[in-house]
């Protein structure tokens, strides 16, 4: 595999246009956030100038105990250098088991700080929403993000909690241009920019952050206010 993205390189390089760019994604968890440093090390040796960082994503109880972001302690935001990598790194714990490989992700880019989740990005905001992109499912269906494609469960803090699939329309039975601009995706997009929803991520004490049905500020379908994305704690490469 390296020794093929080694070969990538040089030819890129041969053509002088700089393209195909390389980007590398990494999902942390407790027991591979010491190898890091050495990830982004030897993607710069190979060409990558974009490392997306997520946490990961429980599904499990077993998932959940590897999370890095149980005291959701947010990475400082610098611009970085124009001639460093971009590194964007999610919301994390500072701690003894994450602080080491944070310094040392630093001093690999001169010394300079990562950029931070979403660069510029708050707490509270869709990040699909803001990019103005849509996801499509293998059938059709046309939902607002990827965390919406599909009925899954997951942790929030050690709780499960159930995301129902939410679809806007289907792809075969309508253009996206149509769906786009119905009245009630519109007035979802204006609500998710909005944000104003119930704070299930920081409060996560009753029956309602166990679902995206409804909030207890009385939010219609989807309720996102349990969104491991919209607080930056997950990232999509």
């Amino acid at each position: 595999m390296t020794e093929d993205l080694a070969r990538l390189r040089e030819l890129r390089g041969s053509s002088g246009s700089g393209l195909p760019r390389l980007g590398i994604a990494f999902v942390a968890m407790k027991r591979n956030i010491a190898d890091l440093p050495e990830v982004i090390r030897l993607g710069q040796s190979l060409g990558a100038d974009r490392f997306s960082v997520s946490n990961v994503l429980a599904h499990t109880p077993a998932m959940r105990d590897q999370v890095l972001y149980a005291r959701s302690i947010e990475a400082e935001e610098v611009e970085p250098s124009p001639w460093a990598p971009e590194i964007s790194l999610p919301r994390m714990d500072v701690d003894e088991l994450t602080v080491e490989q944070l310094v040392r992700v630093q001093a690999g880019r001169n010394g300079r700080s990562s950029p931070g989740h979403a660069r510029g990005r708050e707490a509270d905001t869709c990040p699909f929403v803001e990019k103005g992109s849509v996801s499509v499912r293998w059938d059709g269906a046309i939902s607002p993000c990827l965390p919406l494609l599909h009925t899954h469960r997951s942790y929030l803090d050690f709780r499960p909690r159930t995301s129902h699939a939410f679809s806007v329309g289907n792809i075969n039975e309508r253009s996206l241009t149509d769906v786009w601009s119905d009245p009630a995706y519109v007035g979802l997009r204006e609500r998710l920019l909005a944000f104003d929803l119930a704070p299930c991520t920081i409060c996560n004490s009753c029956d309602m952050a166990d679902e995206n049905l409804e909030d207890c500020f009385g939010s219609p379908t989807p309720t996102c206010g349990g969104c491991l994305w919209a607080q930056g704690f997950i990232q999509c490469p």
